[in-house]
Protein backbone atom coordinates (compact mmCIF):
# COMPACT_ATOMS: atom_id res chain seq x y z
CA UNK A 1 0.00 0.00 0.00
CA UNK A 2 1.42 3.44 -0.97
CA UNK A 3 1.00 6.42 0.65
CA UNK A 4 1.95 9.97 -0.48
CA UNK A 5 2.11 12.84 1.52
CA UNK A 6 2.77 16.46 0.31
CA UNK A 7 3.50 19.53 2.34
CA UNK A 8 3.11 23.03 1.12
CA UNK A 9 3.06 26.54 1.92
CA UNK A 10 0.85 29.77 0.73
CA UNK A 11 2.38 32.43 -0.52
CA UNK A 12 2.28 36.05 1.21
CA UNK A 13 -1.22 37.38 0.06
CA UNK A 14 -2.28 40.73 -1.74
CA UNK A 15 -4.05 43.07 -0.30
CA UNK A 16 -7.42 41.44 -2.12
CA UNK A 17 -6.66 38.06 -0.94
CA UNK A 18 -9.75 35.58 0.44
CA UNK A 19 -9.25 35.44 4.30
CA UNK A 20 -6.25 32.60 5.14
CA UNK A 21 -8.70 29.98 6.48
CA UNK A 22 -10.37 30.18 3.31
CA UNK A 23 -7.50 30.16 1.20
CA UNK A 24 -5.74 27.30 2.88
CA UNK A 25 -8.39 24.58 2.40
CA UNK A 26 -8.76 25.60 -1.42
CA UNK A 27 -4.98 24.82 -1.40
CA UNK A 28 -5.50 22.00 0.22
CA UNK A 29 -8.29 21.07 -2.33
CA UNK A 30 -5.83 22.18 -5.04
CA UNK A 31 -2.83 20.17 -3.38
CA UNK A 32 -5.20 16.78 -3.35
CA UNK A 33 -5.82 17.09 -6.78
CA UNK A 34 -2.19 17.38 -7.55
CA UNK A 35 -1.85 14.53 -6.03
CA UNK A 36 -3.95 12.64 -7.81
CA UNK A 37 -3.21 13.88 -11.15
CA UNK A 38 0.64 12.84 -10.54
CA UNK A 39 0.27 9.66 -8.53
CA UNK A 40 -3.59 8.05 -10.75
CA UNK A 41 -3.19 10.53 -13.55
CA UNK A 42 -6.59 11.81 -12.43
CA UNK A 43 -7.17 15.03 -14.10
CA UNK A 44 -10.15 16.28 -12.26
CA UNK A 45 -10.83 15.91 -8.64
CA UNK A 46 -13.47 13.71 -7.88
CA UNK A 47 -16.20 14.78 -5.68
CA UNK A 48 -15.59 14.66 -2.23
CA UNK A 49 -18.29 13.74 0.61
CA UNK A 50 -18.57 13.96 4.46
CA UNK A 51 -19.20 10.85 6.64
CA UNK A 52 -21.72 11.01 9.56
CA UNK A 53 -18.47 11.98 11.82
CA UNK A 54 -17.47 14.83 9.54
CA UNK A 55 -14.08 12.58 8.06
CA UNK A 56 -13.80 13.88 4.33
CA UNK A 57 -13.96 11.03 1.40
CA UNK A 58 -14.52 10.91 -1.85
CA UNK A 59 -17.98 9.50 -3.31
CA UNK A 60 -16.80 6.88 -5.06
CA UNK A 61 -15.19 4.17 -2.55
CA UNK A 62 -13.29 2.81 -4.93
CA UNK A 63 -10.74 5.85 -4.69
CA UNK A 64 -8.38 5.96 -2.17
CA UNK A 65 -8.70 6.91 0.92
CA UNK A 66 -7.15 10.67 1.75
CA UNK A 67 -6.56 13.45 4.80
CA UNK A 68 -5.92 16.91 4.48
CA UNK A 69 -4.64 19.53 7.00
CA UNK A 70 -3.81 23.30 7.58
CA UNK A 71 -2.44 25.46 9.96
CA UNK A 72 -2.35 29.05 9.45
CA UNK A 73 -0.18 29.15 5.90
CA UNK A 74 1.41 25.51 6.33
CA UNK A 75 -1.07 22.71 4.85
CA UNK A 76 -0.18 18.88 4.22
CA UNK A 77 -2.31 16.21 2.34
CA UNK A 78 -1.75 12.16 2.50
CA UNK A 79 -3.00 9.54 -0.53
CA UNK A 80 -2.99 6.53 -1.05
CA UNK A 81 -4.33 2.96 0.06
CA UNK A 82 -7.59 1.84 1.14
CA UNK A 83 -7.90 1.78 4.79
CA UNK A 84 -8.24 5.58 6.89
CA UNK A 85 -5.43 7.71 7.12
CA UNK A 86 -5.21 10.28 9.47
CA UNK A 87 -3.01 13.56 9.17
CA UNK A 88 -2.58 16.89 11.07
CA UNK A 89 -0.13 19.73 10.85
CA UNK A 90 -0.01 22.43 13.31
CA UNK A 91 2.58 26.04 12.73
CA UNK A 92 3.62 26.11 16.51
CA UNK A 93 3.27 29.23 18.32
CA UNK A 94 3.42 30.61 22.14
CA UNK A 95 1.05 29.77 24.04
CA UNK A 96 0.86 31.33 27.16
CA UNK A 97 -1.30 28.75 29.33
CA UNK A 98 0.52 25.93 27.30
CA UNK A 99 1.90 24.09 30.45
CA UNK A 100 -1.62 24.04 31.65
CA UNK A 101 -3.11 22.22 29.00
CA UNK A 102 -0.37 19.64 28.86
CA UNK A 103 -1.45 18.89 32.19
CA UNK A 104 -4.82 18.52 31.37
CA UNK A 105 -4.23 16.51 28.15
CA UNK A 106 -1.01 14.79 28.40
CA UNK A 107 0.19 11.85 30.50
CA UNK A 108 3.20 12.10 33.06
CA UNK A 109 5.09 10.03 30.83
CA UNK A 110 4.14 12.85 27.84
CA UNK A 111 4.99 15.64 30.08
CA UNK A 112 7.99 14.14 31.52
CA UNK A 113 9.40 14.11 27.62
CA UNK A 114 7.98 17.69 26.55
CA UNK A 115 10.72 18.78 29.62
CA UNK A 116 13.46 16.50 28.55
CA UNK A 117 13.50 18.74 25.30
CA UNK A 118 12.57 21.84 23.09
CA UNK A 119 8.86 22.26 25.40
CA UNK A 120 6.82 24.06 22.51
CA UNK A 121 7.57 21.48 19.32
CA UNK A 122 7.26 18.38 21.46
CA UNK A 123 3.83 20.20 22.81
CA UNK A 124 2.80 20.41 19.39
CA UNK A 125 3.78 17.06 18.23
CA UNK A 126 1.64 15.08 21.00
CA UNK A 127 -1.45 17.46 19.62
CA UNK A 128 -0.61 16.53 16.05
CA UNK A 129 -0.10 13.04 17.41
CA UNK A 130 -4.03 13.03 18.84
CA UNK A 131 -5.40 14.38 15.93
CA UNK A 132 -4.25 12.44 13.71
CA UNK A 133 -5.06 9.34 15.28
CA UNK A 134 -8.59 10.77 16.00
CA UNK A 135 -9.03 11.53 12.26
CA UNK A 136 -8.17 8.31 10.87
CA UNK A 137 -10.65 6.89 13.67
CA UNK A 138 -13.30 9.68 12.07
CA UNK A 139 -13.40 11.45 15.92
CA UNK A 140 -13.22 14.38 16.52
CA UNK A 141 -11.38 16.86 19.13
CA UNK A 142 -13.65 15.82 22.03
CA UNK A 143 -11.77 12.66 22.32
CA UNK A 144 -8.36 14.33 22.73
CA UNK A 145 -7.36 13.67 26.03
CA UNK A 146 -8.41 10.03 25.88
CA UNK A 147 -5.51 9.03 23.34
CA UNK A 148 -3.14 7.67 25.28
CA UNK A 149 0.66 8.32 24.22
CA UNK A 150 3.53 6.85 25.28
CA UNK A 151 6.59 8.70 23.77
CA UNK A 152 9.47 6.73 24.94
CA UNK A 153 7.84 3.58 24.68
CA UNK A 154 7.02 4.46 20.95
CA UNK A 155 2.67 3.47 21.62
CA UNK A 156 -0.78 5.29 20.98
CA UNK A 157 -3.51 3.54 22.77
CA UNK A 158 -7.14 4.25 21.83
CA UNK A 159 -9.35 1.91 21.39
CA UNK A 160 -11.55 3.74 18.45
CA UNK A 161 -8.74 4.77 16.29
CA UNK A 162 -7.26 1.70 13.41
CA UNK A 163 -4.56 -0.04 14.23
CA UNK A 164 -1.51 0.92 12.62
CA UNK A 165 1.51 3.45 12.96
CA UNK A 166 1.68 7.11 13.43
CA UNK A 167 4.95 8.76 12.21
CA UNK A 168 5.41 12.56 13.93
CA UNK A 169 8.48 14.75 12.48
CA UNK A 170 8.89 18.62 11.67
CA UNK A 171 8.84 20.16 8.20
CA UNK A 172 9.63 23.72 7.13
CA UNK A 173 9.11 25.06 10.83
CA UNK A 174 5.90 23.07 10.95
CA UNK A 175 4.87 19.98 13.12
CA UNK A 176 3.13 17.00 11.77
CA UNK A 177 1.92 13.45 12.29
CA UNK A 178 0.49 10.89 10.08
CA UNK A 179 -1.67 7.85 10.84
CA UNK A 180 -1.35 4.96 8.33
CA UNK A 181 -2.74 1.48 8.62
CA UNK A 182 -0.11 -1.46 8.11
CA UNK A 183 1.30 -2.30 5.82
CA UNK A 184 2.46 0.89 4.19
CA UNK A 185 5.16 2.37 2.18
CA UNK A 186 5.40 6.41 2.53
CA UNK A 187 6.15 8.55 -0.50
CA UNK A 188 7.14 12.10 0.51
CA UNK A 189 6.13 14.90 -1.61
CA UNK A 190 6.52 19.04 -2.46
CA UNK A 191 3.80 21.30 -3.13
CA UNK A 192 4.19 20.41 -6.74
CA UNK A 193 3.63 16.64 -5.84
CA UNK A 194 7.12 15.82 -6.88
CA UNK A 195 9.06 13.35 -4.94
CA UNK A 196 11.08 14.78 -1.98
CA UNK A 197 13.59 13.08 0.79
CA UNK A 198 11.77 12.26 4.30
CA UNK A 199 11.72 14.80 6.54
CA UNK A 200 13.22 15.04 9.94
CA UNK A 201 10.68 11.83 12.00
CA UNK A 202 10.95 12.58 15.91
CA UNK A 203 8.59 9.87 16.91
CA UNK A 204 7.35 6.67 14.97
CA UNK A 205 4.67 5.20 17.30
CA UNK A 206 2.83 1.73 17.17
CA UNK A 207 -1.31 2.32 17.23
CA UNK A 208 -2.24 -0.15 19.39
CA UNK A 209 -5.78 -1.37 20.04
CA UNK A 210 -6.43 -3.93 22.43
CA UNK A 211 -5.01 -7.40 21.49
CA UNK A 212 -3.24 -5.72 18.36
CA UNK A 213 0.57 -6.53 17.73
CA UNK A 214 3.56 -4.40 16.04
CA UNK A 215 3.68 -4.49 12.10
CA UNK A 216 6.19 -2.82 9.86
CA UNK A 217 5.92 0.50 7.86
CA UNK A 218 8.53 1.82 4.90
CA UNK A 219 9.44 4.77 4.21
CA UNK A 220 11.43 6.55 0.88
CA UNK A 221 14.27 8.21 1.93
Amino acid sequence: MNIHLAFARLVPPDADAAPLPQRTSLAARALLARLLAVTHGMEVLPEIVREAGGRPRFRDAALPAFSLSHSRDCIAVALGGTGPVGLDIELPRPRTHMADMADALYSAPERDWMASGPAQERFYLLWCIREAALKAGGHGLAELSRVEVDPVAATLRYPRTPHGQVLAGLHDGCSWALHVPWPARLHWRDAQAAPIGSPPLVLRLDCLPAGSGVGQLATDQ
